[in-house]
């Protein structure tokens, strides 16, 4: 009933949208935002579309890129929001990249270049050529298996146009889809990015099997000027003879079997990590995964949905390190707080925030029924 819900209600936004477009009627609106935070959002949204897939969701932001614009953040979201859902949809195991870019920069402004790319179906030529009409899709089969309205892209072609802007797409059939849109938007006064002072890890071991990923980590680490080391699994760990880090960001493959999982952290244990703090960085729920750290005795002292921006980084170590008696989320037998194995009877008639609420509590050490 709840995804009945949401499905009529961006079918109910699309048509108010299409509305507005074809009687003039958009408008856009002109104020400050943070890009960083726009990001999170539709990243938020995608990770929950992408959940149920053997999706791997990744994000490329170049180091010259403003965070404080002037603009409609609202339709830039929306546009981003498009693109995304129609990358996950199409899109049953791969990757989905979106990758932030500025091609042009004055004193006042800058071309905002944004891509996202998939591994998905692709498709003809022919079946470009109408993509953007309104009602259509790539072809009557497409709507029969993934479904969808046909107004999302030319809804997003529309606003990209309202904002003096362009997109573009190229596809290969059976390879993936590309969609290239590039947003003029306006500085604002400051571009100072706000890093709290705390005292950050001294050394950070990244440990993750895709390699494009923990590149990815590995440049937010330079730009946060965190010194590191990367990865592909704990056996490279183990045979580099490093010392155990300060700070291990662990991030966790979407294609990965529990078996897989159970292996690692088994392994991770093994290595004695328990004054090691933890970032787990994955889209999973946390529920079957809190089921195998009480099994293995891991700890976990926070988490992140991946992919991630520095922003949410930067809060995440503030909060880690600027209270060093803080207990991690997943204890070990050894730093039990007063209220674990305690039980909590949730009732909520929505199962999406039953699973929430859920992850929230199982993640305190509380028995949730």
């Amino acid at each position: 009933v709840n995804l009945s819900a949401k499905s009529l209600l961006y079918l109910l936004n699309d048509l108010l949208d299409f509305s507005k477009i074809e009687a003039g009627k958009l408008k856009l609106e002109n104020a400050p935002f943070i890009l960083d935070e726009l990001i999170e959002d539709v990243l938020d949204t995608l990770c929950m579309k992408a959940q149920d897939k053997a999706i791997d969701l990744l994000l490329s932001i170049d180091d010259d890129v403003p965070q404080y614009l002037l603009g409609d953040a609202f339709r830039v979201k929306q546009v981003l929001l498009n693109l995304g859902f129609n990358a996950v949809k199409f899109t049953e195991k791969g990757k989905v990249r979106l990758s932030i870019k500025v091609s042009q920069k004055t004193p006042k402004s800058i071309m905002l270049n944004c891509e996202v790319k998939d591994e998905g179906i692709g498709m003809k030529q022919s079946q470009i050529n109408k993509l953007f009409k309104s009602f259509t899709q790539a072809d009557a089969s497409t709507t029969r298996q993934y479904g969808g309205t046909g107004l999302g892209l030319a809804i997003t072609k529309n606003i990209v146009k309202k904002m003096s802007g362009t997109i573009v797409v190229e596809s290969t059939l059976g390879e993936g889809t590309t969609f290239s849109v590039s947003l003029p938007l306006r500085l604002t006064k400051s571009d100072i990015v706000n890093i709290p002072n705390i005292k950050l890890p001294k050394s950070v071991f990244i440990l993750d099997s895709c390699k494009e990923s923990r590149l990815t980590i590995e440049r937010q680490c330079r730009q946060l000027t965190l010194p590191h080391k990367s990865f592909s699994d704990v056996k490279d760990i183990i045979a580099s003879g490093h010392k155990r880090p300060e700070l291990l960001i662990f991030l966790l493959s979407p294609s990965s079997s529990e078996a897989d999982l159970i292996s690692q952290f088994k392994q991770l244990s093994e290595l004695g990590m328990e004054h090691v703090k933890v970032i787990l960085v994955t889209n999973r729920s946390m529920k079957n995964l809190n089921e195998h750290f009480e099994v293995l005795q891991f700890h976990c002292d926070d988490w992140l949905l991946k992919p991630f921006t520095n922003t949410a980084l930067i809060k995440t170590l503030a909060t880690m390190f600027s209270q060093n008696d803080k207990d991690p989320l997943l204890l070990s037998e050894h730093h039990k707080p007063s209220w674990e194995d305690k039980h909590v009877l949730v009732v909520e008639d929505n199962s999406l925030n039953q699973e929430l609420i859920q992850d929230l509590l199982i993640r305190r050490g509380l028995l949730v029924n």
